[in-house]
């Protein structure tokens, strides 16, 4: 398995110490949530300077993660607050010191003290830290969970009123106004007339009640500047079962061209649920809105810090969305001296938002597009080290790949000119290049690729004409027309033969044919669609970001916004995970091909042979053992196993000593049990009976962790000696009568 590299950064750097400089106030706030800090910094001014409102000061505890941090927090500020606030999400695990220090401290000096669940549920684990009346506490976590500027404006009014105030009675009466859990965003208006497919696109509630609203806005906005009618709808959490329900009614109602969504994490409930994004049917693209800043993410190869890893991409892809660009970060706005407060805000990057828009509407145009009328580009890889075109692990490509196009054809797309046989078509893609194979001119090629682009190309692997793909005034590619489909070699990303490590270069560019190949796809023929067959090709692996690419990643620079989906062998998803996050593509899984025991052959089969008739002259004629030892020791080193396991031996006589004997005993054992693959798996094809069968015993045959393998437990329960496989292969024998349920 090949993994991109990344470096310690910024990004994942542990908190560092700082004084956050604030003096002390009335009230203090903590939270994990800039919403949470930006909807009271609101209401606090909305309010003017009305006598009943105290003094505050607003933290957010990312920024006391360090023990001195908030050493010197609780010193300067929470010592001579005279009411604390602390909202904290995940219990008390995620801020544990902190909190054991500001209770401390309120609990020694009287300062009255909430702890607020940061979540929509109850968290009886915080109450004990509180000294603050459970009563009065719910009614300031309750202000937080409706939301909105009217139940912010009555936490401030409940805090007050705690502080021996005397704020307006109508804000204190009755209970927090409910803000829907919920709902349509329809203050959204599209900059121009839209008569396109709908988009949907899903964001957070939060978001509402903190009126921060630019990044979803900017990418509704870029949406209906191509062609797309975007439909807006805000939920609390896709996990809360009515807000599931209701959003998948409306978005199978609605039927939209694609789906965006801006929430994080996994929206199933179980493993057997379905995720509401789902309903309708459509892709998925999935929006991050990164807690980082800009300035990190331009600098850091990992793309993305460990949480928004967790809750915007490995999370969300545990339900199939496809990886889209990170197109907002947090950046602090005007320094708010009555509140010694920054507020930090997601503000849009306008590239990115253009970016997962174009990939949308890419989709979008897709599923618009008539069946015969679209054209889908079929790759096959090339690697010439490791036995040349079409490569790919367990797949029998060229067999696959006319699978495909049979299946493509009679889904009513424009096949047309389909190679008879494999060998037909491996004998088409092989042809040596010459001036009339579909190419690239150089003229095309340098307007279409970016300058920077082009001059990194030219100083790793020279100019473009001097490329080996490059005949006639143009760069040629490995191509067989089918009607509106096409199968092409993908070219090599350098020069030469390649090893393994320079196809998963993290640093190296491509060359010349290679980006051009990509180009003349993409603008020439204008595919819709682009299809990987088998793992893998080397476009996920080009240099650039892990995740949330930018511009300047190359897999962005060559695939752009094409929808790209991948047949991948359902064994190997530590590299698949790789197409997903950095191409955004579909990955459609197949089978390895069925496994087979290894068994022994050559001179392994005579070594085990011998260990046999060892282990019965033991017994039976122990005169023939030295005979035996010495034939064990010869077919041993002839077959390399005694400096495999670096067996010990007689310096004198060169003989094993009897441990010896039995660890090359047990390492025949595991290489005979070892499982191979037998043959390629050829793409939609059923696998016979005897594939089948032998696919469920190689999945039977080994344990899972700290359970026995299942062969080994029926075997047990039907108090059989050994296991069943061995009953049923004849090598060991059973107890008694062979029990009827098995016969």
């Amino acid at each position: 398995m090949h993994l991109l590299p990344t470096q310690a950064e910024d990004l994942l750097a542990s908190p560092q110490a700082e004084d956050l400089g604030q003096t002390p106030a009335d009230c203090v706030l903590l939270s994990f949530s800039d919403s949470d800090l930006s909807s009271v910094a609101a209401a606090y001014h909305a309010l003017g300077d009305v006598p009943w409102r105290p003094t505050l000061r607003l933290a957010n505890l990312m920024r006391l993660g360090h023990p001195l941090s908030v050493d010197l927090y609780v010193e300067a500020v929470i010592s001579r607050a005279r009411l604390v606030v602390l909202r904290l999400n995940g219990g008390t695990g995620y801020w544990r010191y902190g909190l054991e220090q500001v209770a401390q401290t309120c609990k020694a000096r009287g300062i009255p003290l909430a702890v607020l669940p940061g979540e929509a549920k109850a968290d009886p684990g915080l109450d004990a830290a509180g000294t603050v009346d459970q009563t009065a506490a719910r009614r300031l976590w309750r202000c937080f969970v409706e939301g909105g500027p009217e139940n912010t404006a009555r936490f401030l009014a409940e805090t007050a009123h705690l502080l021996g105030r005397q704020p307006p009675a109508t804000l204190l009466a009755g209970e927090p106004t409910p803000l829907p859990r919920y709902g349509r965003h329809e203050t959204w208006r599209a900059p121009i007339p839209v008569e396109g497919p709908p988009a949907a696109l899903v964001f957070y509630r939060s978001h509402l009640q903190a009126g921060n609203l630019a990044p979803l806005h900017a990418l509704a906005d870029a949406l209906a500047r191509r062609g797309l009618a975007p439909r807006l709808y805000y939920v609390a959490s896709l996990k809360e079962g009515p807000a599931a329900q209701w959003l998948a009614a409306e978005l199978a109602a609605l039927r939209p061209a694609v789906v965006l969504n801006a929430t994080g994490f996994s929206a199933r409930q179980g493993p057997e649920d379905s995720s509401p994004l789902d309903a309708p049917g459509v892709p998925v693209l999935q929006a991050v809105l990164s807690t980082g800043t800009e300035a990190l993410w331009e600098k850091a190869r990992a793309g993305l810090g460990p949480a928004d890893l967790a809750m915007t991409v490995v999370l969300p892809e545990m339900d199939g969305r496809l990886q889209g660009p990170a197109i907002a970060f947090k950046a602090a706005a005007d320094w708010d001296p009555a509140l010694e407060y920054a507020p930090t805000l997601s503000r849009p990057r306008a590239d990115r938002v253009d970016a997962l828009a174009d990939k949308a509407a890419a989709w979008a145009r897709l599923a618009a597009t008539p069946p015969a009328e679209r054209r889908v580009a079929l790759v096959l890889s090339d690697y010439p080290a490791r036995g040349g075109t079409g490569l790919a692990l367990g797949l029998d490509t060229p067999a696959s790949t006319l699978a495909m196009l049979a299946a493509l054809a009679g889904a009513g797309y424009g096949v047309a000119g389909m190679p008879t046989d494999g060998a037909a078509l491996m004998s088409a893609l092989r042809r040596p290049l010459d001036g009339d194979a579909p190419g690239l001119s150089l003229g095309d090629y340098a307007r279409l690729m970016d300058p920077a682009a082009l001059a990194a190309i030219t100083d790793q692997w020279g100019p473009p004409e001097a490329d080996p793909l490059a005949r006639g005034g143009a760069l040629r590619f490995r191509v067989q027309p089918c009607g509106n489909l096409l199968v092409a070699v993908q070219p090599s990303r350098g020069q030469g033969v390649l090893d393994s490590a320079a196809h998963h270069d993290p640093d190296t560019p491509p060359s010349h044919g290679y980006a051009a190949f990509h180009l003349w796809l993409r603008h020439v023929v204008d595919i819709h669609a682009l299809v990987q067959v088998g793992a893998h090709g080397t476009l996920e692996w080009l240099p650039g970001k892990a995740v949330a690419l930018s511009a300047d990643c190359w897999p962005e620079r060559l695939a752009g916004p094409l929808p790209v989906l991948y047949p991948y062998i359902v064994s190997n998803p530590g590299e698949g995970v790789q197409a997903r996050r950095r191409l955004g593509a579909v990955l459609v899984g197949h089978l390895p091909p069925p496994p087979v025991p290894a068994g022994l052959h050559g001179d392994l089969a005579a070594l085990e042979q011998a260990l046999d008739e060892y282990a019965q002259a033991q017994s039976l004629d122990p005169r023939r053992l030295p005979t035996l030892r010495a034939r064990i020791r010869d077919l041993a080193w002839e077959a390399g196993v005694t400096r495999d396991l670096n067996l010990p031996a007689d310096l004198v006589t060169g003989d094993l000593p009897d441990e010896a004997l039995a660890r090359l005993d047990a390492h025949l054992c595991d290489i005979k049990e070892m499982q191979i693959r037998d043959g390629l798996h050829v793409f939609g094809a059923t696998l016979d009976d005897g594939a089948q069968a032998a696919f469920l015993a190689a999945m039977a045959r080994f344990p899972r962790r700290d359970r026995p393998a299942l062969t080994e437990a029926l075997a047990r329960d039907l108090g059989l000696g050994g296991t069943l496989e061995d009953l049923f292969t004849g090598d060991a024998a059973p107890p008694g009568p062979i029990p009827c349920r098995l016969c």
